[in-house]
């Protein structure tokens, strides 16, 4: 009577084993289930805002093109020769009408000098600077003039000779990053943050070079972010009647 207790006892403490362990697993489980869902929700967020920030340039309407091509416009900046290799940075906003204006825009030189273009109001994103009112996401779009010598100005005469046609273009490497503080591994210096948005998005290829990029940046923080990048061309035509 007392083996069969005994027997007893051990296999009711083996079926209490073996549900405590399937437990264990089903919880791991759960928290790893719950951590690749919380990660993949990260990533769109942060991918949302870039195409966001990017969609809203790209999507210019002429009167914009045509003010960027003028004097104080950012494409005009660009094709001045003394600022061909500089970089212009924008602090993006959902709301702003005027996000990418030249009055908004910051400036990373070759070296990694920055500046203001307006000299007061800064093109770089701060810690509490969000993209939108959820107060989630900051979102950087970096602007750089792709290939100078493929840029052109054309300058011609309508088939009547009584109109000067002049069509100016540039060729653009956009570049999106994208950030999540609330998600960062540790509590981050708002300072740390500010900093690396003013690193350069256009790392120079060059071997051996010691320049840190802002995803590298961001990446040393652990802090959640995404990039995304595009180049096109812009372009546009004035017309311009002869006296």
């Amino acid at each position: 009577m007392k083996n069969e207790q005994g027997a007893a006892m051990i296999v009711v403490l083996v079926v209490l084993l073996l549900i405590a362990i399937a437990g264990t697993i089903a919880m791991r489980s759960g928290v790893f289930g719950s951590r690749l869902a919380t990660n993949t929700q990260v990533g769109n967020l942060l991918i949302n805002n870039n195409d966001a920030a990017l969609t809203k340039f790209e999507d210019m309407d002429a009167t914009d093109i045509q003010t960027n091509f003028s004097p104080g416009g950012m494409y005009h900046y660009l094709l001045e020769p003394v600022n061909a290799a500089n970089e212009l940075v924008f602090c993006y906003h959902s709301g702003d009408a005027d996000t990418f204006g030249t009055a908004k825009a910051s400036m990373i030189s070759p070296s990694g000098t920055t500046s203001n273009l307006a000299g007061t109001t800064s093109g770089f994103c701060d810690a509490s600077r969000f993209s939108s009112g959820r107060n989630a996401v900051i979102t950087q779009v970096h602007m750089k003039r792709q290939d100078t010598g493929a840029d052109s100005l054309v300058v011609g005469s309508t088939l009547n000779q009584d109109v000067l046609t002049t069509q100016k273009t540039i060729n653009i490497s956009l570049s999106a990053i994208s950030i999540l503080p609330a998600y960062a591994s540790s509590n981050i210096n708002p300072n740390d943050i500010e900093d690396c948005f003013k690193k350069t998005a256009f790392k120079p290829a060059t071997t051996g070079t010691t320049n840190e990029s802002n995803a590298e940046c961001f990446a040393r923080l652990n802090m959640p972010y995404e990039i995304q990048s595009t180049d096109f061309r812009a372009g546009n035509e004035i017309v311009v009647t002869r006296p």
